[in-house]
């Protein structure tokens, strides 16, 4: 008897919310504090303050007897809960509004050929009807994300720039966070001297392109080993410079390659 009263509770909270109305459309979670549901019997299955910004599907929408109207919404093609819809801001663009990063965000792509080359493919639209490639030297470029997308796929977009020049979307999942410098490509490894060869600066920098003072000027022909070259955000190249035996890091200097 228990079981049957049971199975009946739960008929009532479906018959309550209805048979829904099918629909294709997408909206954008904009409040936190908020909960989705498994069911109808308010069983909750993720918090909003997580998916902040996110762009979901909505499949089907409930005119639940409580008066309250409720989305059935989906995430990269799976089901994801059913909400208020209040909590949402309907759109018409599948990956949503760009969001814009809290702090100055840069990274590099991190896909390596077996040639020890990069190659990472790109989109110019987020329909993904239109891809292009970045070809690029064995040191990896740095990129400047202006704005973050995240896509009723499921997945996280990043727009990247080259200082002013936007070079297109790529899925985040190939993107490795770093600083202004890069990560670089210890692909460029050699001994230098001083004030030749393109370091015609002898200002060494710290790690967020500073500089590091007189403790940090070269001197006109000194003997160096540089272990690693990167192509900065800043569109200038630099080198990890380290004393001639290679085991004391001294800082960074700019570079042509």
């Amino acid at each position: 008897m228990v079981r049957l009263r049971q199975r009946d509770r739960a008929y009532d909270h479906e018959e309550r919310a209805g048979s829904g109305v099918a629909t294709s459309k997408y909206a954008i979670m904009n409040k936190s504090g908020w909960k989705t549901y498994s069911g109808f019997n308010w069983k909750a299955n993720h918090l909003t303050k997580n998916y902040l910004k996110h762009t979901f599907q909505v499949k089907r929408i409930y005119y639940h007897a409580n008066g309250t109207t409720y989305y059935s919404l989906y995430r990269g093609g799976k089901w994801f809960g059913y909400i208020n819809m209040n909590a949402l801001t309907n759109t018409n663009k599948k990956q949503g509004n760009a969001v814009k990063p809290s702090t100055t965000l840069y990274v590099s792509l991190n896909k390596v050929d077996k040639d020890g080359f990069h190659e990472d493919r790109v989109w110019r639209d987020l329909d993904f009807k239109v891809s292009d490639y970045t070809n690029l030297t064995a040191m990896p470029y740095t990129y400047t994300v202006k704005a973050i997308y995240y896509h009723s796929n499921g997945q996280t977009y990043y727009s990247l720039y080259v200082k002013n020049n936007w070079m297109g979307y790529v899925n985040a999942k190939i993107a490795k966070k770093t600083g202004i410098l890069g990560s670089g490509s210890t692909f460029w490894i050699t001994k230098f001297t001083a004030g030749t060869d393109g370091d015609t600066s002898l200002q060494l920098l710290n790690a967020n392109l500073t500089s590091k003072g007189k403790a940090g000027r070269l001197k006109y022909g000194e003997k160096l080993y540089a272990k690693n070259g990167f192509f900065s955000a800043n569109e200038i190249q630099y080198i990890a410079v380290y004393t001639l035996d290679g085991k004391t890091f001294r800082g960074y200097l700019q570079h042509s390659f």
